[in-house]
């Protein structure tokens, strides 16, 4: 089974993976990755509450069919950084090991493009989506949708994402405004 939890940025996801951890088999083989992009030195860690679990790093490279066979549980944060080829590895070891995979990750871009690995993993039919909710950054008054990339106050529609700009959880409202109070 694979579960795609999902969120805006500052909604606590990785909160919710290491919580969700905390409440699986202790028995269980249990493997958790993070993407190198976001994290080169090999820990999960919450910015809420500074928990914080090592893990495997990967890259564009990695290749999970080779590295997980033997898991009973893989836990992966940043899942959107994951490219096609990993999403459809990760669906084979589901199917063909029935490996429990939890991935934690955004579903949409800063431009409201959907991540390339989250169409392939929900390609398949055995993939469930689980959403965490969060209010607007902005207004505070609704749920938030988007993963707006900010710079001044205004919202930045072009261009590549990367780990120094800064980002909020904007409702569509304030995202289609073009700027932040």
């Amino acid at each position: 089974m694979i579960k795609y939890i999902y969120g805006t940025v500052n909604s606590g996801k990785t909160l919710s993976l290491l919580s969700s951890y905390m409440d699986t088999l202790i028995s269980q083989n249990t493997v958790f990755y993070k993407s190198e992009l976001s994290e080169p030195y090999g820990f999960i860690t919450s910015s809420k509450t500074k928990m914080r679990k090592q893990c495997r790093v990967f890259d564009d490279k990695f290749n999970f069919f080779l590295d997980s066979v033997k898991a009973d549980v893989i836990f992966i944060d940043d899942a959107h950084l994951l490219t096609d080829a990993q999403a459809r590895q990760l669906i084979l070891l589901s199917d063909e090991f029935l490996i429990d995979i939890r991935l934690y990750g955004l579903f949409k871009d800063f431009q409201g493009k959907t991540y390339k690995s989250v169409i392939e993993l929900m390609s398949n039919e055995k993939t469930s989506l689980f959403k965490i909710e969060k209010q607007c950054e902005n207004c505070g008054s609704q749920l938030a949708y988007n993963n707006a990339k900010v710079s001044d106050r205004v919202i930045i529609m072009e261009g590549k994402q990367d780990n120094d700009s800064k980002y909020m959880a904007l409702c569509d409202d304030c995202y289609r405004r073009g700027w932040i109070d």
